[in-house]
């Protein structure tokens, strides 16, 4: 994966949905993108160089997961604080 993405990678975990969660990172148009693995990285390959790319997942409990390849948006300290308002944990690394 980082021969064909890089090595800029970020993972995200915010409490709060899909669409909130993008929304609050600073994704202006979301693209939906296969949900099977080999279509997903053929999806990511015919689209690499058109920027960074956010891709998120919910997850129980009401939880948002992000990656983003190229791009650390989601360990920026505005960012962080907007997903972490009223108290919430989120988690970046």
């Amino acid at each position: 994966m980082d021969e064909m993405f890089g090595e800029g990678w970020c993972v995200t975990l915010a409490p709060h949905s899909l669409t909130e969660t993008l929304h609050l990172m600073g994704v202006a148009n979301p693209v939906p993108c296969p949900e099977d693995l080999n279509q997903a990285a053929h999806f990511l390959q015919e689209h690499q160089g058109e920027g960074a790319f956010v891709l998120g997942h919910e997850m129980p409990g009401g939880w948002t997961l992000t990656i983003e390849f190229e791009s650390w948006i989601g360990f920026d300290d505005d960012v962080l604080g907007t997903l972490a308002a009223d108290g919430h944990t989120v988690i970046s690394a």
